[in-house]
């Protein structure tokens, strides 16, 4: 029985695909060698981008709800790297400004421009290591105001608190901390969830945690 099977099958493939056989139908052989090899590279293709897509999609599933402490702490150290400080007064031009922690008056100036030919230096101290919120105010040449009084200007704006329900980013950014990211998702927070009701609801925030809402809780209110 199982010797007629393969005779079967032998003599079947013998009367059909000899070589006159072959050659009478090239072109049909040309297609199907031609379909059998897109049907395998499409394989390659899907099951690649299946795997890439399983990638991303692991990599959007690490989202803010998963960051353990350590990321949350690194966040933190990362986000102190640098200090905002508003500078005014005569510079060529007033701005926020962003600059590496350690800069110092004379680095905010530079950044601001330079000096304009009414500055007055005579009482500003341009070695002062910058701090995180810092106003600086540059004195015009013969105006009445002292550097003191200029000073305590630049303290009084210092300690005006930021509303963190309703300060912009800029606004935002002038807290120690608190870096582009961080602002934005500050807004956002709010925008999804409204408003804070406390100054601790700001640690609902991804990537605040206690440390940096022990360095934020002097200067925001609600």
């Amino acid at each position: 029985m199982n010797n007629s099977i393969f005779d079967y099958i032998k003599s079947y493939f013998k009367k059909y695909f000899n070589k006159n056989y072959v050659i009478e139908h090239k072109a049909l052989f040309f297609k199907g060698g031609v379909l059998i090899i897109f049907l395998i590279a499409a394989t390659f293709i899907f099951i690649g981008k299946s795997d890439e897509d399983k990638t991303l999609e692991q990599v959007e599933k690490l989202s803010e709800e998963q960051m353990t402490e350590d990321d949350e702490n690194w966040m933190e150290e990362y986000q102190t790297d640098d200090v905002y400080v508003d500078i005014g007064g005569e510079v060529i031009n007033p701005m926020l400004l962003q600059l590496p922690s350690g800069s110092r008056i004379d680095d905010a100036i530079k950044a601001a421009g330079g000096l304009t030919d009414k500055a007055d230096l005579s009482n500003v101290n341009r070695a002062q290591l910058l701090e995180d919120g810092q106003k600086i105010l540059i004195p015009t040449l013969g105006d009445s105001a002292s550097a003191e009084e200029a000073q305590k200007i630049s303290d009084a704006q210092k300690d005006v608190k930021v509303n963190i329900n309703t300060a912009n980013d800029d606004e935002l950014r002038t807290l120690d901390g608190v870096g582009p990211a961080t602002a934005e998702k500050i807004i956002n927070h709010r925008e999804k969830n409204g408003r804070f009701k406390s100054i601790e609801d700001i640690m609902d925030v991804s990537g605040i945690g206690e440390k940096t809402f022990e360095r934020l809780k002097d200067d925001i209110c609600v």
